[in-house]
């Protein structure tokens, strides 16, 4: 990078699109940084490059009926049929979820290994910059030149004004007296349940936003029930449905919100059940600003898919 002599910054010195205006700009990094980036020099750069090694997902955080992508695909009934199923079919079935609203080999994000259960990026504009053009998907960086950069593919861009290295961070506590107390591996810490340092002779600091960067569907649920079985707030899903089985089909397959560690154990709330059952509401609220007529109403989807699946709730009652 030493040769290049446009400017060059990582993507924690970048503060604002305005200095960019008019150029041409190549990020680097396919993560949830360099897209936000990218999107956001695209309306006033020239052309911007968003170069990738490896690829990645890319989805929406808004998804199927307009709603939150994870008040839809992290459930108890999802997570637990991940489990289930063979790695063969439980990756077929990602992979098709991570294409569902677009191939991603058509616009060059699609992951070198296709069947990669990395954590996708979250973007809801990257794919229309793409789509006009304002962004190009590049390959990885070769080699930088004076005013130019060579790709792996072979492929050279010149005339370039500036690289943006949105290659993500590595971990450290300068404010530690001993740094040594949370040990970085993979640049991932090491923590107990994801909160306690173990090198500490006593358990006085807890630390938070250190989780892993694995699968989003499986881990946080799995994580959830570990934490409240120990304090035993994680819901009865047996006698759930033996005492309210509507409520029971809602915590299976509607979404894992927090409201479900309410319903049991200690800081137990009785407006908890209430907002399992409004919650769907509750979401979309603020986007009706206007009067519409209703949709023809039919039954709720998720009650026709519990009443089908009830077999398998039994089975997921007594495996999870």
């Amino acid at each position: 990078i030493e040769k290049f002599k446009g400017c060059y910054l990582h993507s924690r010195d970048y503060k604002e699109p305005e200095k960019f205006r008019g150029k041409k700009v190549l990020v680097v990094g396919l993560g949830n940084s360099g897209c936000d980036i990218a999107v956001e020099l695209s309306t006033v750069a020239s052309q911007v490059y968003l170069s990738s090694r490896r690829g990645s997902w890319v989805m929406s955080r808004v998804w199927n009926f307009g709603y939150p992508w994870d008040m839809l695909l992290i459930t108890r009934f999802w997570t637990w049929l991940d489990n289930f199923l063979p790695k063969a079919v439980s990756d077929w079935l990602y992979v098709r979820s991570m294409n569902q609203q677009y191939k991603h080999e058509d616009f060059g994000l699609m992951p070198v290994d296709g069947t990669s259960r990395r954590e996708p990026v979250l973007n809801d504009d990257i794919l229309s910059r793409i789509t006009c053009g304002a962004v190009l998907i590049k390959p990885n960086v070769k080699e930088f030149r004076e005013t130019s950069v060579l790709f792996q593919d072979g492929t050279v861009q010149d005339n370039l004004d500036a690289v943006i290295f949105a290659t993500g961070y590595s971990h450290s506590f300068p404010f530690m007296e001993d740094e040594s107390i949370i040990e970085s591996k993979n640049n991932e810490a090491t923590l107990y349940k994801f909160i306690v340092p173990p090198r500490l002779e006593k358990p006085t600091m807890a630390v938070i936003g250190f989780g892993t960067s694995n699968t989003l569907q499986t881990d946080y649920i799995t994580y959830m029930n570990e934490l409240t079985s120990a304090i035993g707030a994680k819901p009865n899903v047996l006698k759930l449905l033996l005492t309210d089985p509507l409520l029971a089909l809602k915590v299976v397959f509607g979404p894992c919100t927090p409201y479900q560690f309410r319903l049991t154990g200690p800081g137990k709330w009785s407006g908890a059940r209430r907002a399992i059952f409004t919650q769907w509401d509750r979401t979309l609220k603020p986007t009706r600003t206007r009067e519409a007529p209703p949709t023809t109403s039919t039954l709720p989807s998720w009650l026709v898919l519990g009443m089908l699946l009830i077999p398998l709730l039994l089975l997921l009652t007594v495996f999870y």
